[in-house]
């Protein structure tokens, strides 16, 4: 082979591995990207903490996350705390959730959403449970559920996943 030819064939080889570290720097950078929403996303909790045994029960909302989240819905029930039903009522197909929308930033701790009436319900043990229905920055879905015995104290080992899953 000539020198010509050499050179050619060197440059060719040059150029095709740019395009491989080309190509393979996009795909980390895409990967990059999609950790990155995970881990900034906006992580909600809540219930209601020191709600008294008397009075209205005060749903609030905490956002652990780094960026905002977009309340859509939530739901809460109350029930005795030895007849907690085996899954949530808001599971149910047509369970009639509470629309409310609102926005909660980064680093939001007990913000209060509504205030519910349980005392009319005659409960001598209450506990309350419920989730919220929410968005991330990037309009992806999520939702976090919650359980509170009123007074706080320790909940039965043996309830449903469900009462405190989120994604």
């Amino acid at each position: 082979m000539t020198t010509t030819e050499w050179a050619t064939v060197i440059a060719a080889s040059a150029a095709c591995a740019s395009v491989l570290i080309a190509f393979m720097v996009s795909i980390v950078n895409v990967r990059q990207l999609r950790h990155a929403r995970e881990v900034d996303r906006a992580y909600v909790s809540g219930g209601g903490p020191g709600n008294p045994p008397h009075g209205p029960f005060v749903l609030t909302i905490n956002n652990y996350g780094r960026t905002p989240a977009t309340l859509l819905e939530y739901a809460i029930e109350f029930c005795e705390f030895d007849a907690i039903p085996d899954q949530p009522a808001y599971l149910a197909k047509n369970y009639p959730r509470t629309r409310l929308r609102g926005v909660y930033p980064p680093q939001t701790h007990a913000r209060e959403v509504d205030r519910i009436e349980y005392q009319g319900r005659n409960l001598r043990d209450p506990v309350a449970y419920g989730r919220f229905w929410y968005e991330d920055v990037w309009n992806k879905p999520h939702y976090a559920s919650f359980i509170l015995c009123l007074p706080p104290r320790q909940l039965p080992a043996n309830i449903s996943p469900a009462y405190t899953e989120w994604n």
